[in-house]
């Protein structure tokens, strides 16, 4: 019996150190692999702006325009020019032939708008200017600088400020020599438009009567103020009844502080 219990722990000793070793044997869980790390994404680019967008312009007192005279509308600026000036609008087109815009006399007038235009409205700004003659640089007068090529690629914008503070950035598309009779067949002072068709058979005869033509993005917007047109005496071809016009269409506005 003593002989019987001793095989007996052998043999559980042994199948004890069997089932130890078959353990060991094992081999051990593969680790689990680390999740690749997420790579945040990449930020927009921030766009380029516009070469429109880069030009400083100058700030205007609102109060104190509005205190000088409740006439002025607002401020046109072309860069690297000499027009730089309030722009008013009359109960007439008389008044401002013969004031400036802080209503005292002058010789020189002040830039104005058509008296018949809406501002709330009408799609093109009609704006007149004396041209003071050769030598004189006052109102519009270095308008006529646009007739030659190079200045007029120079030049491309101008800037429209208004008294909520808002600045309007503006292409020059079209610079015209013209006279006041051939209105009939193409009014170049025409200030809204009825529909796309009239709007379209407008523009394209702009671009027929230009000396110059820039490419733009006009559309029929019916939108007040997409256009501005300045409008001065130019006796040098039709005499009297010769007109220098100079077209703008708007691109955007400026972020302003």
């Amino acid at each position: 019996m003593k002989k019987l219990s001793s095989l007996l722990l052998l043999l559980l000793s042994a199948l004890l150190l069997a089932v130890l070793l078959a353990a060991c044997a094992q081999p051990e869980p593969e680790p689990e692999p680390e999740p690749e790390p997420v790579a945040a994404p990449e930020p927009e680019p921030e766009p380029e702006p516009e070469p429109w967008e880069l030009v400083e312009v100058p700030a205007q007192d609102w109060e104190a325009l509005a205190a000088l005279n409740e006439d002025i509308i607002g401020w046109l600026y072309i860069p690297d020019t000499l027009i730089d000036y309030a722009l008013v609008q009359g109960d007439d087109n008389d008044f401002y032939l013969t004031h400036a815009y802080d209503r005292q006399y002058s010789s020189c007038g002040a830039l104005f708008v058509d008296y018949r235009i809406d501002l709330a409205e009408h799609e093109n700004y009609v704006i007149y200017g004396h041209n003071m003659g050769s030598g004189r640089t006052e109102i519009l007068s270095t308008l006529l600088l646009f007739e030659d090529e190079q200045y007029f690629l120079e030049h491309p914008y101008l800037y429209f400020s208004t008294p909520d503070d808002a600045v309007n950035a503006y292409q020059i598309f079209s610079v015209q020599k013209t006279k006041l009779g051939n209105r009939s067949e193409y009014d170049f002072l025409r200030p809204y438009f009825d529909d796309k068709a009239q709007f379209d058979d407008w523009l394209a005869a702009t671009e027929e009567h230009s000396l110059y033509y820039a490419a733009n993005d006009l559309t029929f917007r019916d939108e007040a103020a997409q256009m501005l047109t300045f409008c001065t005496c130019d006796r040098r071809v039709y005499g009297a009844a010769g007109r220098f016009i100079l077209m703008a269409c708007r691109l955007g506005s400026l972020d302003t502080p």
